[in-house]
């Protein structure tokens, strides 16, 4: 058995969900926290999510309960038929 710390990955974001800068963020502390809890029960080594670098009144909140943003990392995603190549299809 493997003593490595896991990986997770959580992104409440999904395609079709209407956004824009006004839209409220709101942050479901019950369904944050519980994945949080599995996270460190499965000795996860870190938890991260995106943030836009224009949204300064977020980083500055995730920054105060503890989070590091991280400015040399960029997203990276492939959609559409770049990923049905990736995955050989």
């Amino acid at each position: 058995m493997s003593t490595a710390p896991a990986e997770a990955s959580w992104t409440p974001w999904t395609p079709g969900t209407p956004w824009t800068p006004e839209t409220p963020h709101k942050i479901d502390l019950e369904v944050e926290r519980r994945i949080l809890g599995l996270a460190v029960e499965r000795r996860c080594g870190r938890f991260e999510w995106s943030v836009l670098d224009w949204n300064q009144p977020a980083i500055d909140f995730y920054e105060k309960m503890g989070a590091t943003v991280l400015p040399e990392w960029r997203i990276v995603r492939v959609t559409g038929d770049a990923l049905d190549t990736l995955a050989g299809r």
